[in-house]
């Protein structure tokens, strides 16, 4: 077993050293990695593992807060007369208005060609923020609550909504240049950790026990 120093779980807020384009990334304990980041046309745009990107306003519409009204009320005091208002340029190139329109959208990203009805695609793109698929860690909670300024949200061990519209909201006054702030720096140690002999042996035994779990369940069914 050889321990290595990886990068750590939590949020982390990035530049890209070509058109200085800035960036964030939710990276859980376990679960998918969650990527927002600024297009050149000053559209916010996300992406989940990789998958193909669609705008992030969509996904505020899948966890409620449906109408463009809504979502510009949220973040208008984000915004100064002088700065470019991301989200309502976001805003213009969402092609959805209803929750289930967006989570349609955004399953089509995530699993193309699969045929789903609306509440069960709400419920698999909100399970993978929170639930079974995801858990956040104790670090990855307290360097998010530490990096945005969130408080009383020691135990919640999930990417809620409030995370997502204060990392929004850094996102966009990074973008703007307000003071204050500023990407992270991914060789500095404190970004870094290392996972220990424990931790190496659990994402090993992990996927065996999974598997082990569904066979039982598919003989126990069969008997």
């Amino acid at each position: 077993m050889i321990s290595q120093i990886i990068r750590s779980y939590g949020i982390f807020f990035a530049a890209d050293k070509k058109f200085g384009l800035n960036s964030f990334k939710f990276i859980p304990e376990s679960g998918p990695w969650i990527e927002v980041s600024v297009e050149k046309s000053g559209a916010i745009t996300a992406r989940i593992n990789k998958t193909r990107k669609f705008p992030i306003t969509m996904l505020l519409r899948v966890f409620e807060l449906e109408t463009d009204e809504v979502i510009s009320e949220l973040f208008s005091e984000s915004f100064d007369e002088e700065d470019f208002n991301y989200i309502e340029y976001t805003l213009k190139k969402d092609t959805t208005s209803t929750a289930g329109e967006a989570a349609l959208y955004i399953y089509n990203k995530l699993r193309p060609g699969e045929l789903i009805d609306v509440d069960n695609a709400i419920s698999y793109i909100k399970s993978l923020f929170g639930g079974e698929r995801v858990n956040l860690g104790g670090i990855a909670r307290r360097k998010i609550n530490v990096k945005l300024g969130v408080s009383g949200k020691k135990d919640i061990n999930y990417i809620d909504l409030e995370d997502i519209i204060f990392a929004l909201k850094y996102l966009c006054n990074l973008s703007n240049h307000k003071k204050g702030y500023f990407v992270d720096d991914a060789d500095h140690l404190a970004n870094k950790r290392i996972r220990t002999a424990g931790e190496l042996l659990y994402s090993h035994l992990l996927p065996t026990m999974r598997k082990f779990q569904k066979s039982t369940r598919g003989k126990l069914s069969v008997i």
